[in-house]
């Protein structure tokens, strides 16, 4: 969930199933849960809500991945 989220930037539970093949319910508690642990926001648009993930969480994701050494994933 969070490496789609990763990927994404910002989605809704229904877009976030999409790309895991899990169930919209199964996607609400894992982003409803990240969100709790401050890995990501939660806003609303409309009638959708959204989940995105901060720019705090992406600086620090892009830091780690720089310092990785090449091969390791």
């Amino acid at each position: 969930t969070m490496l789609v989220m990763e990927r994404l930037g910002e989605a809704t539970t229904v877009e976030v199933a999409r790309e895991t093949g899990r169930s919209r319910s199964v996607e609400s508690i894992h982003l409803n849960q990240l969100e709790r642990m401050g890995y990501l926001e939660k806003y609303r648009k409309g009638r959708k809500i959204y989940f995105k993930v901060p720019q705090l969480v992406v600086n620090e994701t892009e830091t780690a991945n720089r310092r990785r050494p090449h091969g390791l994933y």
